[in-house]
């Protein structure tokens, strides 16, 4: 795609489920919101495309959040300049105005599509669309086992945490922020996407030049080391995103601090990213036979997120069968008054 450098998701299914963070850019003091409407092929990711193109052009500084499932589409753009965005607001992260009309705007692709003609295929549509939630169901079960072997892995690991080690690497000499108390953003980097694990290593160097790499198969030291990373950069007032683990969505995986010009991010066998210098050594000597249990489960942990990333490769090409009948019903030419309304309720 044809876009900046700076790109995350904001959804992803974990071992707890799906998991979005769509909701925490529109509460009280976030984003203004422009969120669209409309079925599969019906034009919300191109306009949202042509949309941050011309952001971009006009010198805003825009993030770029792909779809989990379809990292070629996109669920919203993020004008950071501005302090709006335009969302994707259908399943399956449902996206409602918090302020409708004083402050967020939908608009409805559905308005240019030939209802008769869907109607005429609704067999087709209904069969497909239940076949697509079904390939997510199947990842979702997958991941959820996954988790479950990843977290007992991350139990035996925390006994043998380097506690000196992770403060020595940990301790920060970060400047003072700027304004009021900063408010923590929610990010994602990764994400089990089509056949792989997606991993947006770029954005790490577009927001911050120094990037550390926490070196972490197993997730118990890192976890620690970054938490010490969060309540510094608490402590100075930093601006922080921060980017949980797509998987286990309670433990963090990556911590940017724009501010400061700092990111640290968790390296394992799932997503690493090129450093300016990595931190290792985190453990104590493992006994074999705990080593050896942490290996298997990581065996078969893989083995299930491998699983997983088949079906939701399977569900983008059912997905790209269904979107066929929406697109035979569109009028596209009707989106370009949507966009010239979305610019200028962008801008």
């Amino acid at each position: 795609m044809d876009e900046g450098a700076i790109r995350f998701f904001l959804a992803s299914k974990t071992e707890r489920g799906f998991v979005s963070y769509f909701e925490r850019l529109l509460g009280p003091g976030g984003y203004a919101a422009v969120i669209l409407k409309g079925g599969p092929g019906s034009g919300k990711s191109t306009l949202m495309k042509k949309a941050g193109r011309a952001l971009l052009a006009m010198g805003h500084v825009v993030e770029f959040i792909p779809c989990a499932s379809d990292p070629d589409s996109l669920d919203a753009i993020i004008d950071r300049t501005a302090r709006r965005v335009m969302i994707d607001g259908t399943a399956p992260h449902m996206v409602d105005p918090v302020y409708p009309g004083a402050r967020d705007t939908l608009l409805n692709a559905g308005e240019a599509w030939d209802d008769a003609l869907l109607r005429e295929h609704a067999r087709e549509i209904i069969r497909l669309s239940d076949e697509v939630n079904d390939c997510h169901a199947q990842a979702s079960a997958y991941l959820a086992a996954a988790g479950a072997l990843m977290n007992r892995c991350r139990a035996i690991a925390a006994r043998y945490v380097d506690e000196a080690a992770v403060r020595a690497a940990a301790a920060l000499d970060l400047p003072r922020g700027e304004g009021a108390a900063c408010e923590s953003e929610y990010r994602l980097l990764s994400a089990v996407s089509v056949g792989r694990v997606a991993f947006f290593h770029e954005t790490l160097g577009a927001l911050c030049a120094d990037v550390t790499a926490v070196s972490d198969e197993w997730g118990a030291a890192s976890g620690r080391l970054l938490a010490r990373v969060i309540a510094a950069a608490r402590e100075a007032n930093q601006r922080m995103i921060l980017c949980p683990c797509s998987l286990i969505a309670q433990k963090t995986d990556h911590v940017l601090l724009p501010g400061a010009g700092m990111a640290f991010t968790c390296a394992n066998r799932f997503h690493d990213a090129p450093a300016a210098r990595r931190i290792e050594g985190l453990y104590k000597p493992v006994p074999e036979r705990e080593a050896d249990a942490m290996r298997t489960l990581l065996f078969h942990a893989s083995e299930l997120v491998a699983r997983a990333q088949l079906q939701v490769a399977l569900s983008k090409d059912i997905h790209d069968e269904l979107e066929r009948f929406y697109v035979e019903a569109m009028d596209f030419s009707k989106l370009d008054a949507f966009f010239e309304r979305a610019m200028t309720l962008l801008t």
